[in-house]
């Protein structure tokens, strides 16, 4: 929160308790940008993001992110110990509405070749 304030972003970041998917999706919904900066994700908030048609920047360490983001075609992927490129990349999409909205559309679009029942057929095919 110190670091939030001293820069001046209290309006921007907003740091909140633990949330439901349903308002998790609401919150998504009205966002410009997702960031999953995870160390370590399976599947989660990068695929949910990118079938809301919101952009989404990931550490390749997301593992949804890693299958389904190409970078700068419908989603960016950075190295995830790589901060100064995360930063980069955040300005960047906030400064270019065009490229944000482009990446938007596009991880819309790749998230419908990836409906549920894919997944759990992956995981089937998986596990034995």
């Amino acid at each position: 929160n110190e670091l939030i304030n001293e820069l001046k972003f209290k309006d921007e970041i907003i740091l909140g308790n633990w949330i439901g998917p349903d308002e998790l999706k609401s919150i998504i919904c009205n966002s410009d940008i997702l960031i999953n900066p995870a160390r370590f994700d399976a599947y989660g908030s990068a695929s949910l993001g990118m079938s809301l048609g919101t952009a989404v920047i990931a550490s390749k360490n997301c593992g949804a992110a890693l299958d389904r983001i190409i970078h700068m075609k419908n989603g960016i992927l950075y190295d995830t110990y790589d901060l100064k490129s995360l930063a980069s990349h955040i300005s960047n999409l906030i400064i270019n509405r065009n490229l944000r909205e482009g990446l938007a559309n596009e991880a819309y679009k790749a998230s419908k070749e990836w409906p549920p029942a894919l997944g759990r057929k992956i995981i089937e095919e998986n596990i034995s």
